[in-house]
């Protein structure tokens, strides 16, 4: 599947369609292949996906898939500022991906977003924090 007709797929009616196209942008992805200019496409409709769909299997593989687009690219963070602002309402399971996401744009600016978790009710968020506040420059040690 190309880029366009994978980003068309996002939006099918069917959850198990998107989740499925989520994972082949995934795979698109993961090979490095894409411009930067089409990875931050991609990524933008994923980060939309990843904040908006109902199904949370396919947020699930946006998010996943997201974290594939940092294996060949580095990211502006600007392009997860809809995530940011959905971290919140995020269960612990996606907010693993989440947190990971934003401290590998390796922006210092994520760290305010990413510290509001780390004295989370939930002791793997708060692992989850501080691992991703480790990936940032000027490391320090939250308490």
């Amino acid at each position: 599947m190309n880029l366009q007709a994978a980003l068309d797929a996002l939006t099918h009616a069917d959850a198990r369609q998107r989740d499925l196209a989520a994972d082949q942008l995934g795979d698109l992805l993961r090979t490095a292949a894409l411009t930067q200019a089409d990875t931050e496409r991609a990524v933008t409709h994923l980060v939309t996906v990843a904040v908006t769909d109902a199904d949370w299997t396919v947020r699930e593989s946006a998010l996943n898939s997201i974290v594939e687009a940092f294996n060949g690219k580095q990211l502006p963070l600007r392009l997860f500022q809809p995530l940011q602002h959905h971290l919140a309402a995020m269960p612990p399971a996606l907010l693993d991906h989440a947190l990971y996401i934003l401290a590998a744009t390796h922006d210092p600016a994520a760290r305010p977003a990413i510290e509001a978790f780390i004295n989370h009710p939930d002791s793997n968020v708060r692992r989850y924090a501080a691992e991703a506040l480790s990936e940032l420059p000027g490391r320090h040690t939250a308490t």
